[in-house]
């Protein structure tokens, strides 16, 4: 008796769920796109992650900036340990 409520629940849980999936962006409200193949929608020109977070453009762009500048930082720290006996 028990299985059957869980399994009726769950069927429940799952219809629902991939009933809100975002196919077009019609699902979405105006100046928003939709993330296809998740229940999300992001503004326009924002990027979807899959999640409820968009990322835009410039976020993007920090990040990739940011993570640069740690590998130069630490490269740059690393040569300078290593090379430093040699002068």
């Amino acid at each position: 008796m028990h299985v059957k409520l869980i399994c009726f629940v769950l069927t429940c849980i799952f219809a629902s769920v991939s009933a809100a999936v975002c196919q077009s962006d019609s699902q979405c409200k105006d100046g928003y796109h939709c993330c296809k193949g998740t229940i999300w929608c992001c503004p326009s020109g924002y990027a979807c992650t899959g999640t409820s977070t968009c990322l835009s453009a410039g976020i993007i762009a920090g990040i990739v900036i940011g993570v640069l500048v740690v590998i130069i930082s630490v490269a740059a720290v690393v040569y300078k340990k290593c090379f430093r006996n040699t002068a």
